[in-house]
């Protein structure tokens, strides 16, 4: 596969993931690779990774219901007052679209946090400013998140980012513990059986999904490249 496959084959989703579990040594050394491979500014790492494999299943369960995606003080009460009928009752919302970020129940589940006390070989470390370490591990963080992504679905395994969750509901998550999370990169199988409420344009786009008829398939969810994208020409 060459890299512009493995560009357009990512796609991000909400959906569950199959309980096809990848080999844990091909898992570690997609990471231990992107360790290696993404450059670092200053070789200084402002985030640190913690990988959840399948035997936190249990741990992952909690975690599920933080991550409502409609955020109302009612939602809140309603999980917080019974979880369980909660998350039956909000499955899926009003469109028949999913309201939970169901890929967090993947086979591993990588939690990428802010690391306040970052370590590096030569001095000085100790006179960065919060700010900026807070700047620079959701920077590095995200460089190495999609080389590991990218590396995964070189050895066809899916990678979907996960950023929307709240620590309103911790439910005490072990997971949610410990320094910020600033957000998940989930790794393992799609279920091709649960393909028909997919909600991202990316899955279209990439021609995964030709023959269904979604609201999304006609509408164009990024901005104009030349919005993003100035060219700036030398004056002759």
């Amino acid at each position: 596969m060459d890299l512009h496959e493995v560009l357009y084959r990512r796609t991000n989703t909400h959906f569950k993931f199959s309980d096809n579990i990848p080999d844990k040594d091909l898992i570690r050394s997609i990471i231990h690779t992107a360790y290696d491979t993404t450059p670092m500014k200053c070789d200084t790492y402002f985030f640190s990774i913690d990988v959840y494999g399948p035997e936190f299943k249990d741990d992952k369960n909690i975690l599920y219901p933080t991550t409502i995606r409609e955020h109302t003080e009612k939602v809140y009460f309603d999980l917080q007052e019974d979880p369980k009928e909660a998350v039956r009752s909000y499955s899926l919302d009003e469109n028949n679209h999913l309201s939970f970020n169901n890929q967090v129940l993947a086979p591993y589940l990588l939690a990428f946090r802010r690391n306040k006390k970052p370590t590096r070989r030569s001095t000085g470390v100790n006179q960065i400013s919060t700010k900026y370490t807070d700047f620079a591990s959701g920077t590095q963080a995200g460089m190495m998140a999609l080389t590991i992504a990218l590396l995964a679905n070189e050895q066809e395994i899916d990678a979907s980012f996960c950023g929307c969750f709240t620590k309103k509901l911790s439910f005490n998550s072990k997971i949610l513990d410990g320094e910020k999370i600033l957000f998940f990169l989930c790794l393992g199988y799609y279920d091709e059986t649960k393909r028909s409420l997919i909600n991202t344009i990316s899955d279209l786009k990439h021609g995964r999904f030709e023959g269904l008829n979604f609201e999304y398939a006609s509408h164009d969810f990024k901005n104009d490249i030349n919005e993003v994208i100035h060219w700036h020409e030398a004056q002759k």
